[in-house]
């Protein structure tokens, strides 16, 4: 459980306006991050989302309806990715490595 730490740590730095939400652009730069921290190796990491592997924006698209009831409008309006507690924020964090080294693997 110790590795899912500086992940989601990263995921709070990402989430530059603080309203616990991931969006496009904040999810890039998180990427970015997971890369340069050696989380995750990323070659041709883009710097456009729409330019992201299909898996990384297909992890994105997943993840981005799962919100907790209080805050059901972000997926109507924000279209982001929420990681405002603990377990959303781990999860993502898992999908994305396992997106991550899958894609890395297939290459």
């Amino acid at each position: 459980e110790q590795e899912e730490k500086p992940c989601a740590s990263l995921l709070q730095q990402a989430d530059i306006d603080n309203n616990k939400m991931l969006t496009t652009s904040e999810y890039l730069s998180f990427m970015h991050s997971m890369h340069d921290s050696n989380i995750l190796s990323l070659e041709n990491l883009s710097d456009e989302y729409a330019s992201l592997s299909f898996g990384l924006r297909l992890n994105f698209l997943n993840q981005q309806c799962k919100c907790p009831q209080a805050l059901s409008e972000c997926c109507e309006y924000e279209k982001g990715v929420y990681v405002g507690d603990e377990s959303a924020a781990a999860e993502f964090c898992r999908t994305t490595m396992e997106v991550g080294l899958e894609g890395k693997a297939r290459r």
